[in-house]
């Protein structure tokens, strides 16, 4: 009928989930080999140029990514040793990303 308008039934979307941001992580492929309760906590990068995560203890392993001066890590008591020297498995969000890998000690201030 020419007078009578019709309007088109609106279909309804249906609800989409807003997808949660997802964190990358990266992981370091060796593992600590000691624990010590009193080596939790929270430590500060004192090496003035900063200081390379290693996917394992000593200088000779592969690097995971270069920490800055300053910057704060978590340490859970973990740890492994290379040549007599501790090197604590460590935890940090750097630019986004997760890692978790191993830093010297020496290097660590809590």
């Amino acid at each position: 009928l020419p007078y009578v308008t019709y309007e088109e039934p609106k279909a309804e979307l249906p609800k989409q989930e807003t997808p949660k941001p997802q964190t990358k992580s990266v992981v370091a492929t060796g593992a600590a080999h000691y624990f010590d309760s009193s080596l939790a906590g929270t430590y500060t990068v004192t090496e003035k140029i900063g200081l390379y995560m290693r996917h394992g203890a000593g200088y000779l392993k592969k690097k995971m990514v270069a920490i800055p001066w300053g910057y704060k890590v978590q340490c859970y008591g973990y740890y492994s040793k290379a040549l007599g020297a501790k090197w604590l498995y460590v935890q940090i969000t750097y630019m986004g990303v997760t890692y978790t890998g191993f830093m010297p000690l020496e290097c660590l201030r809590k």
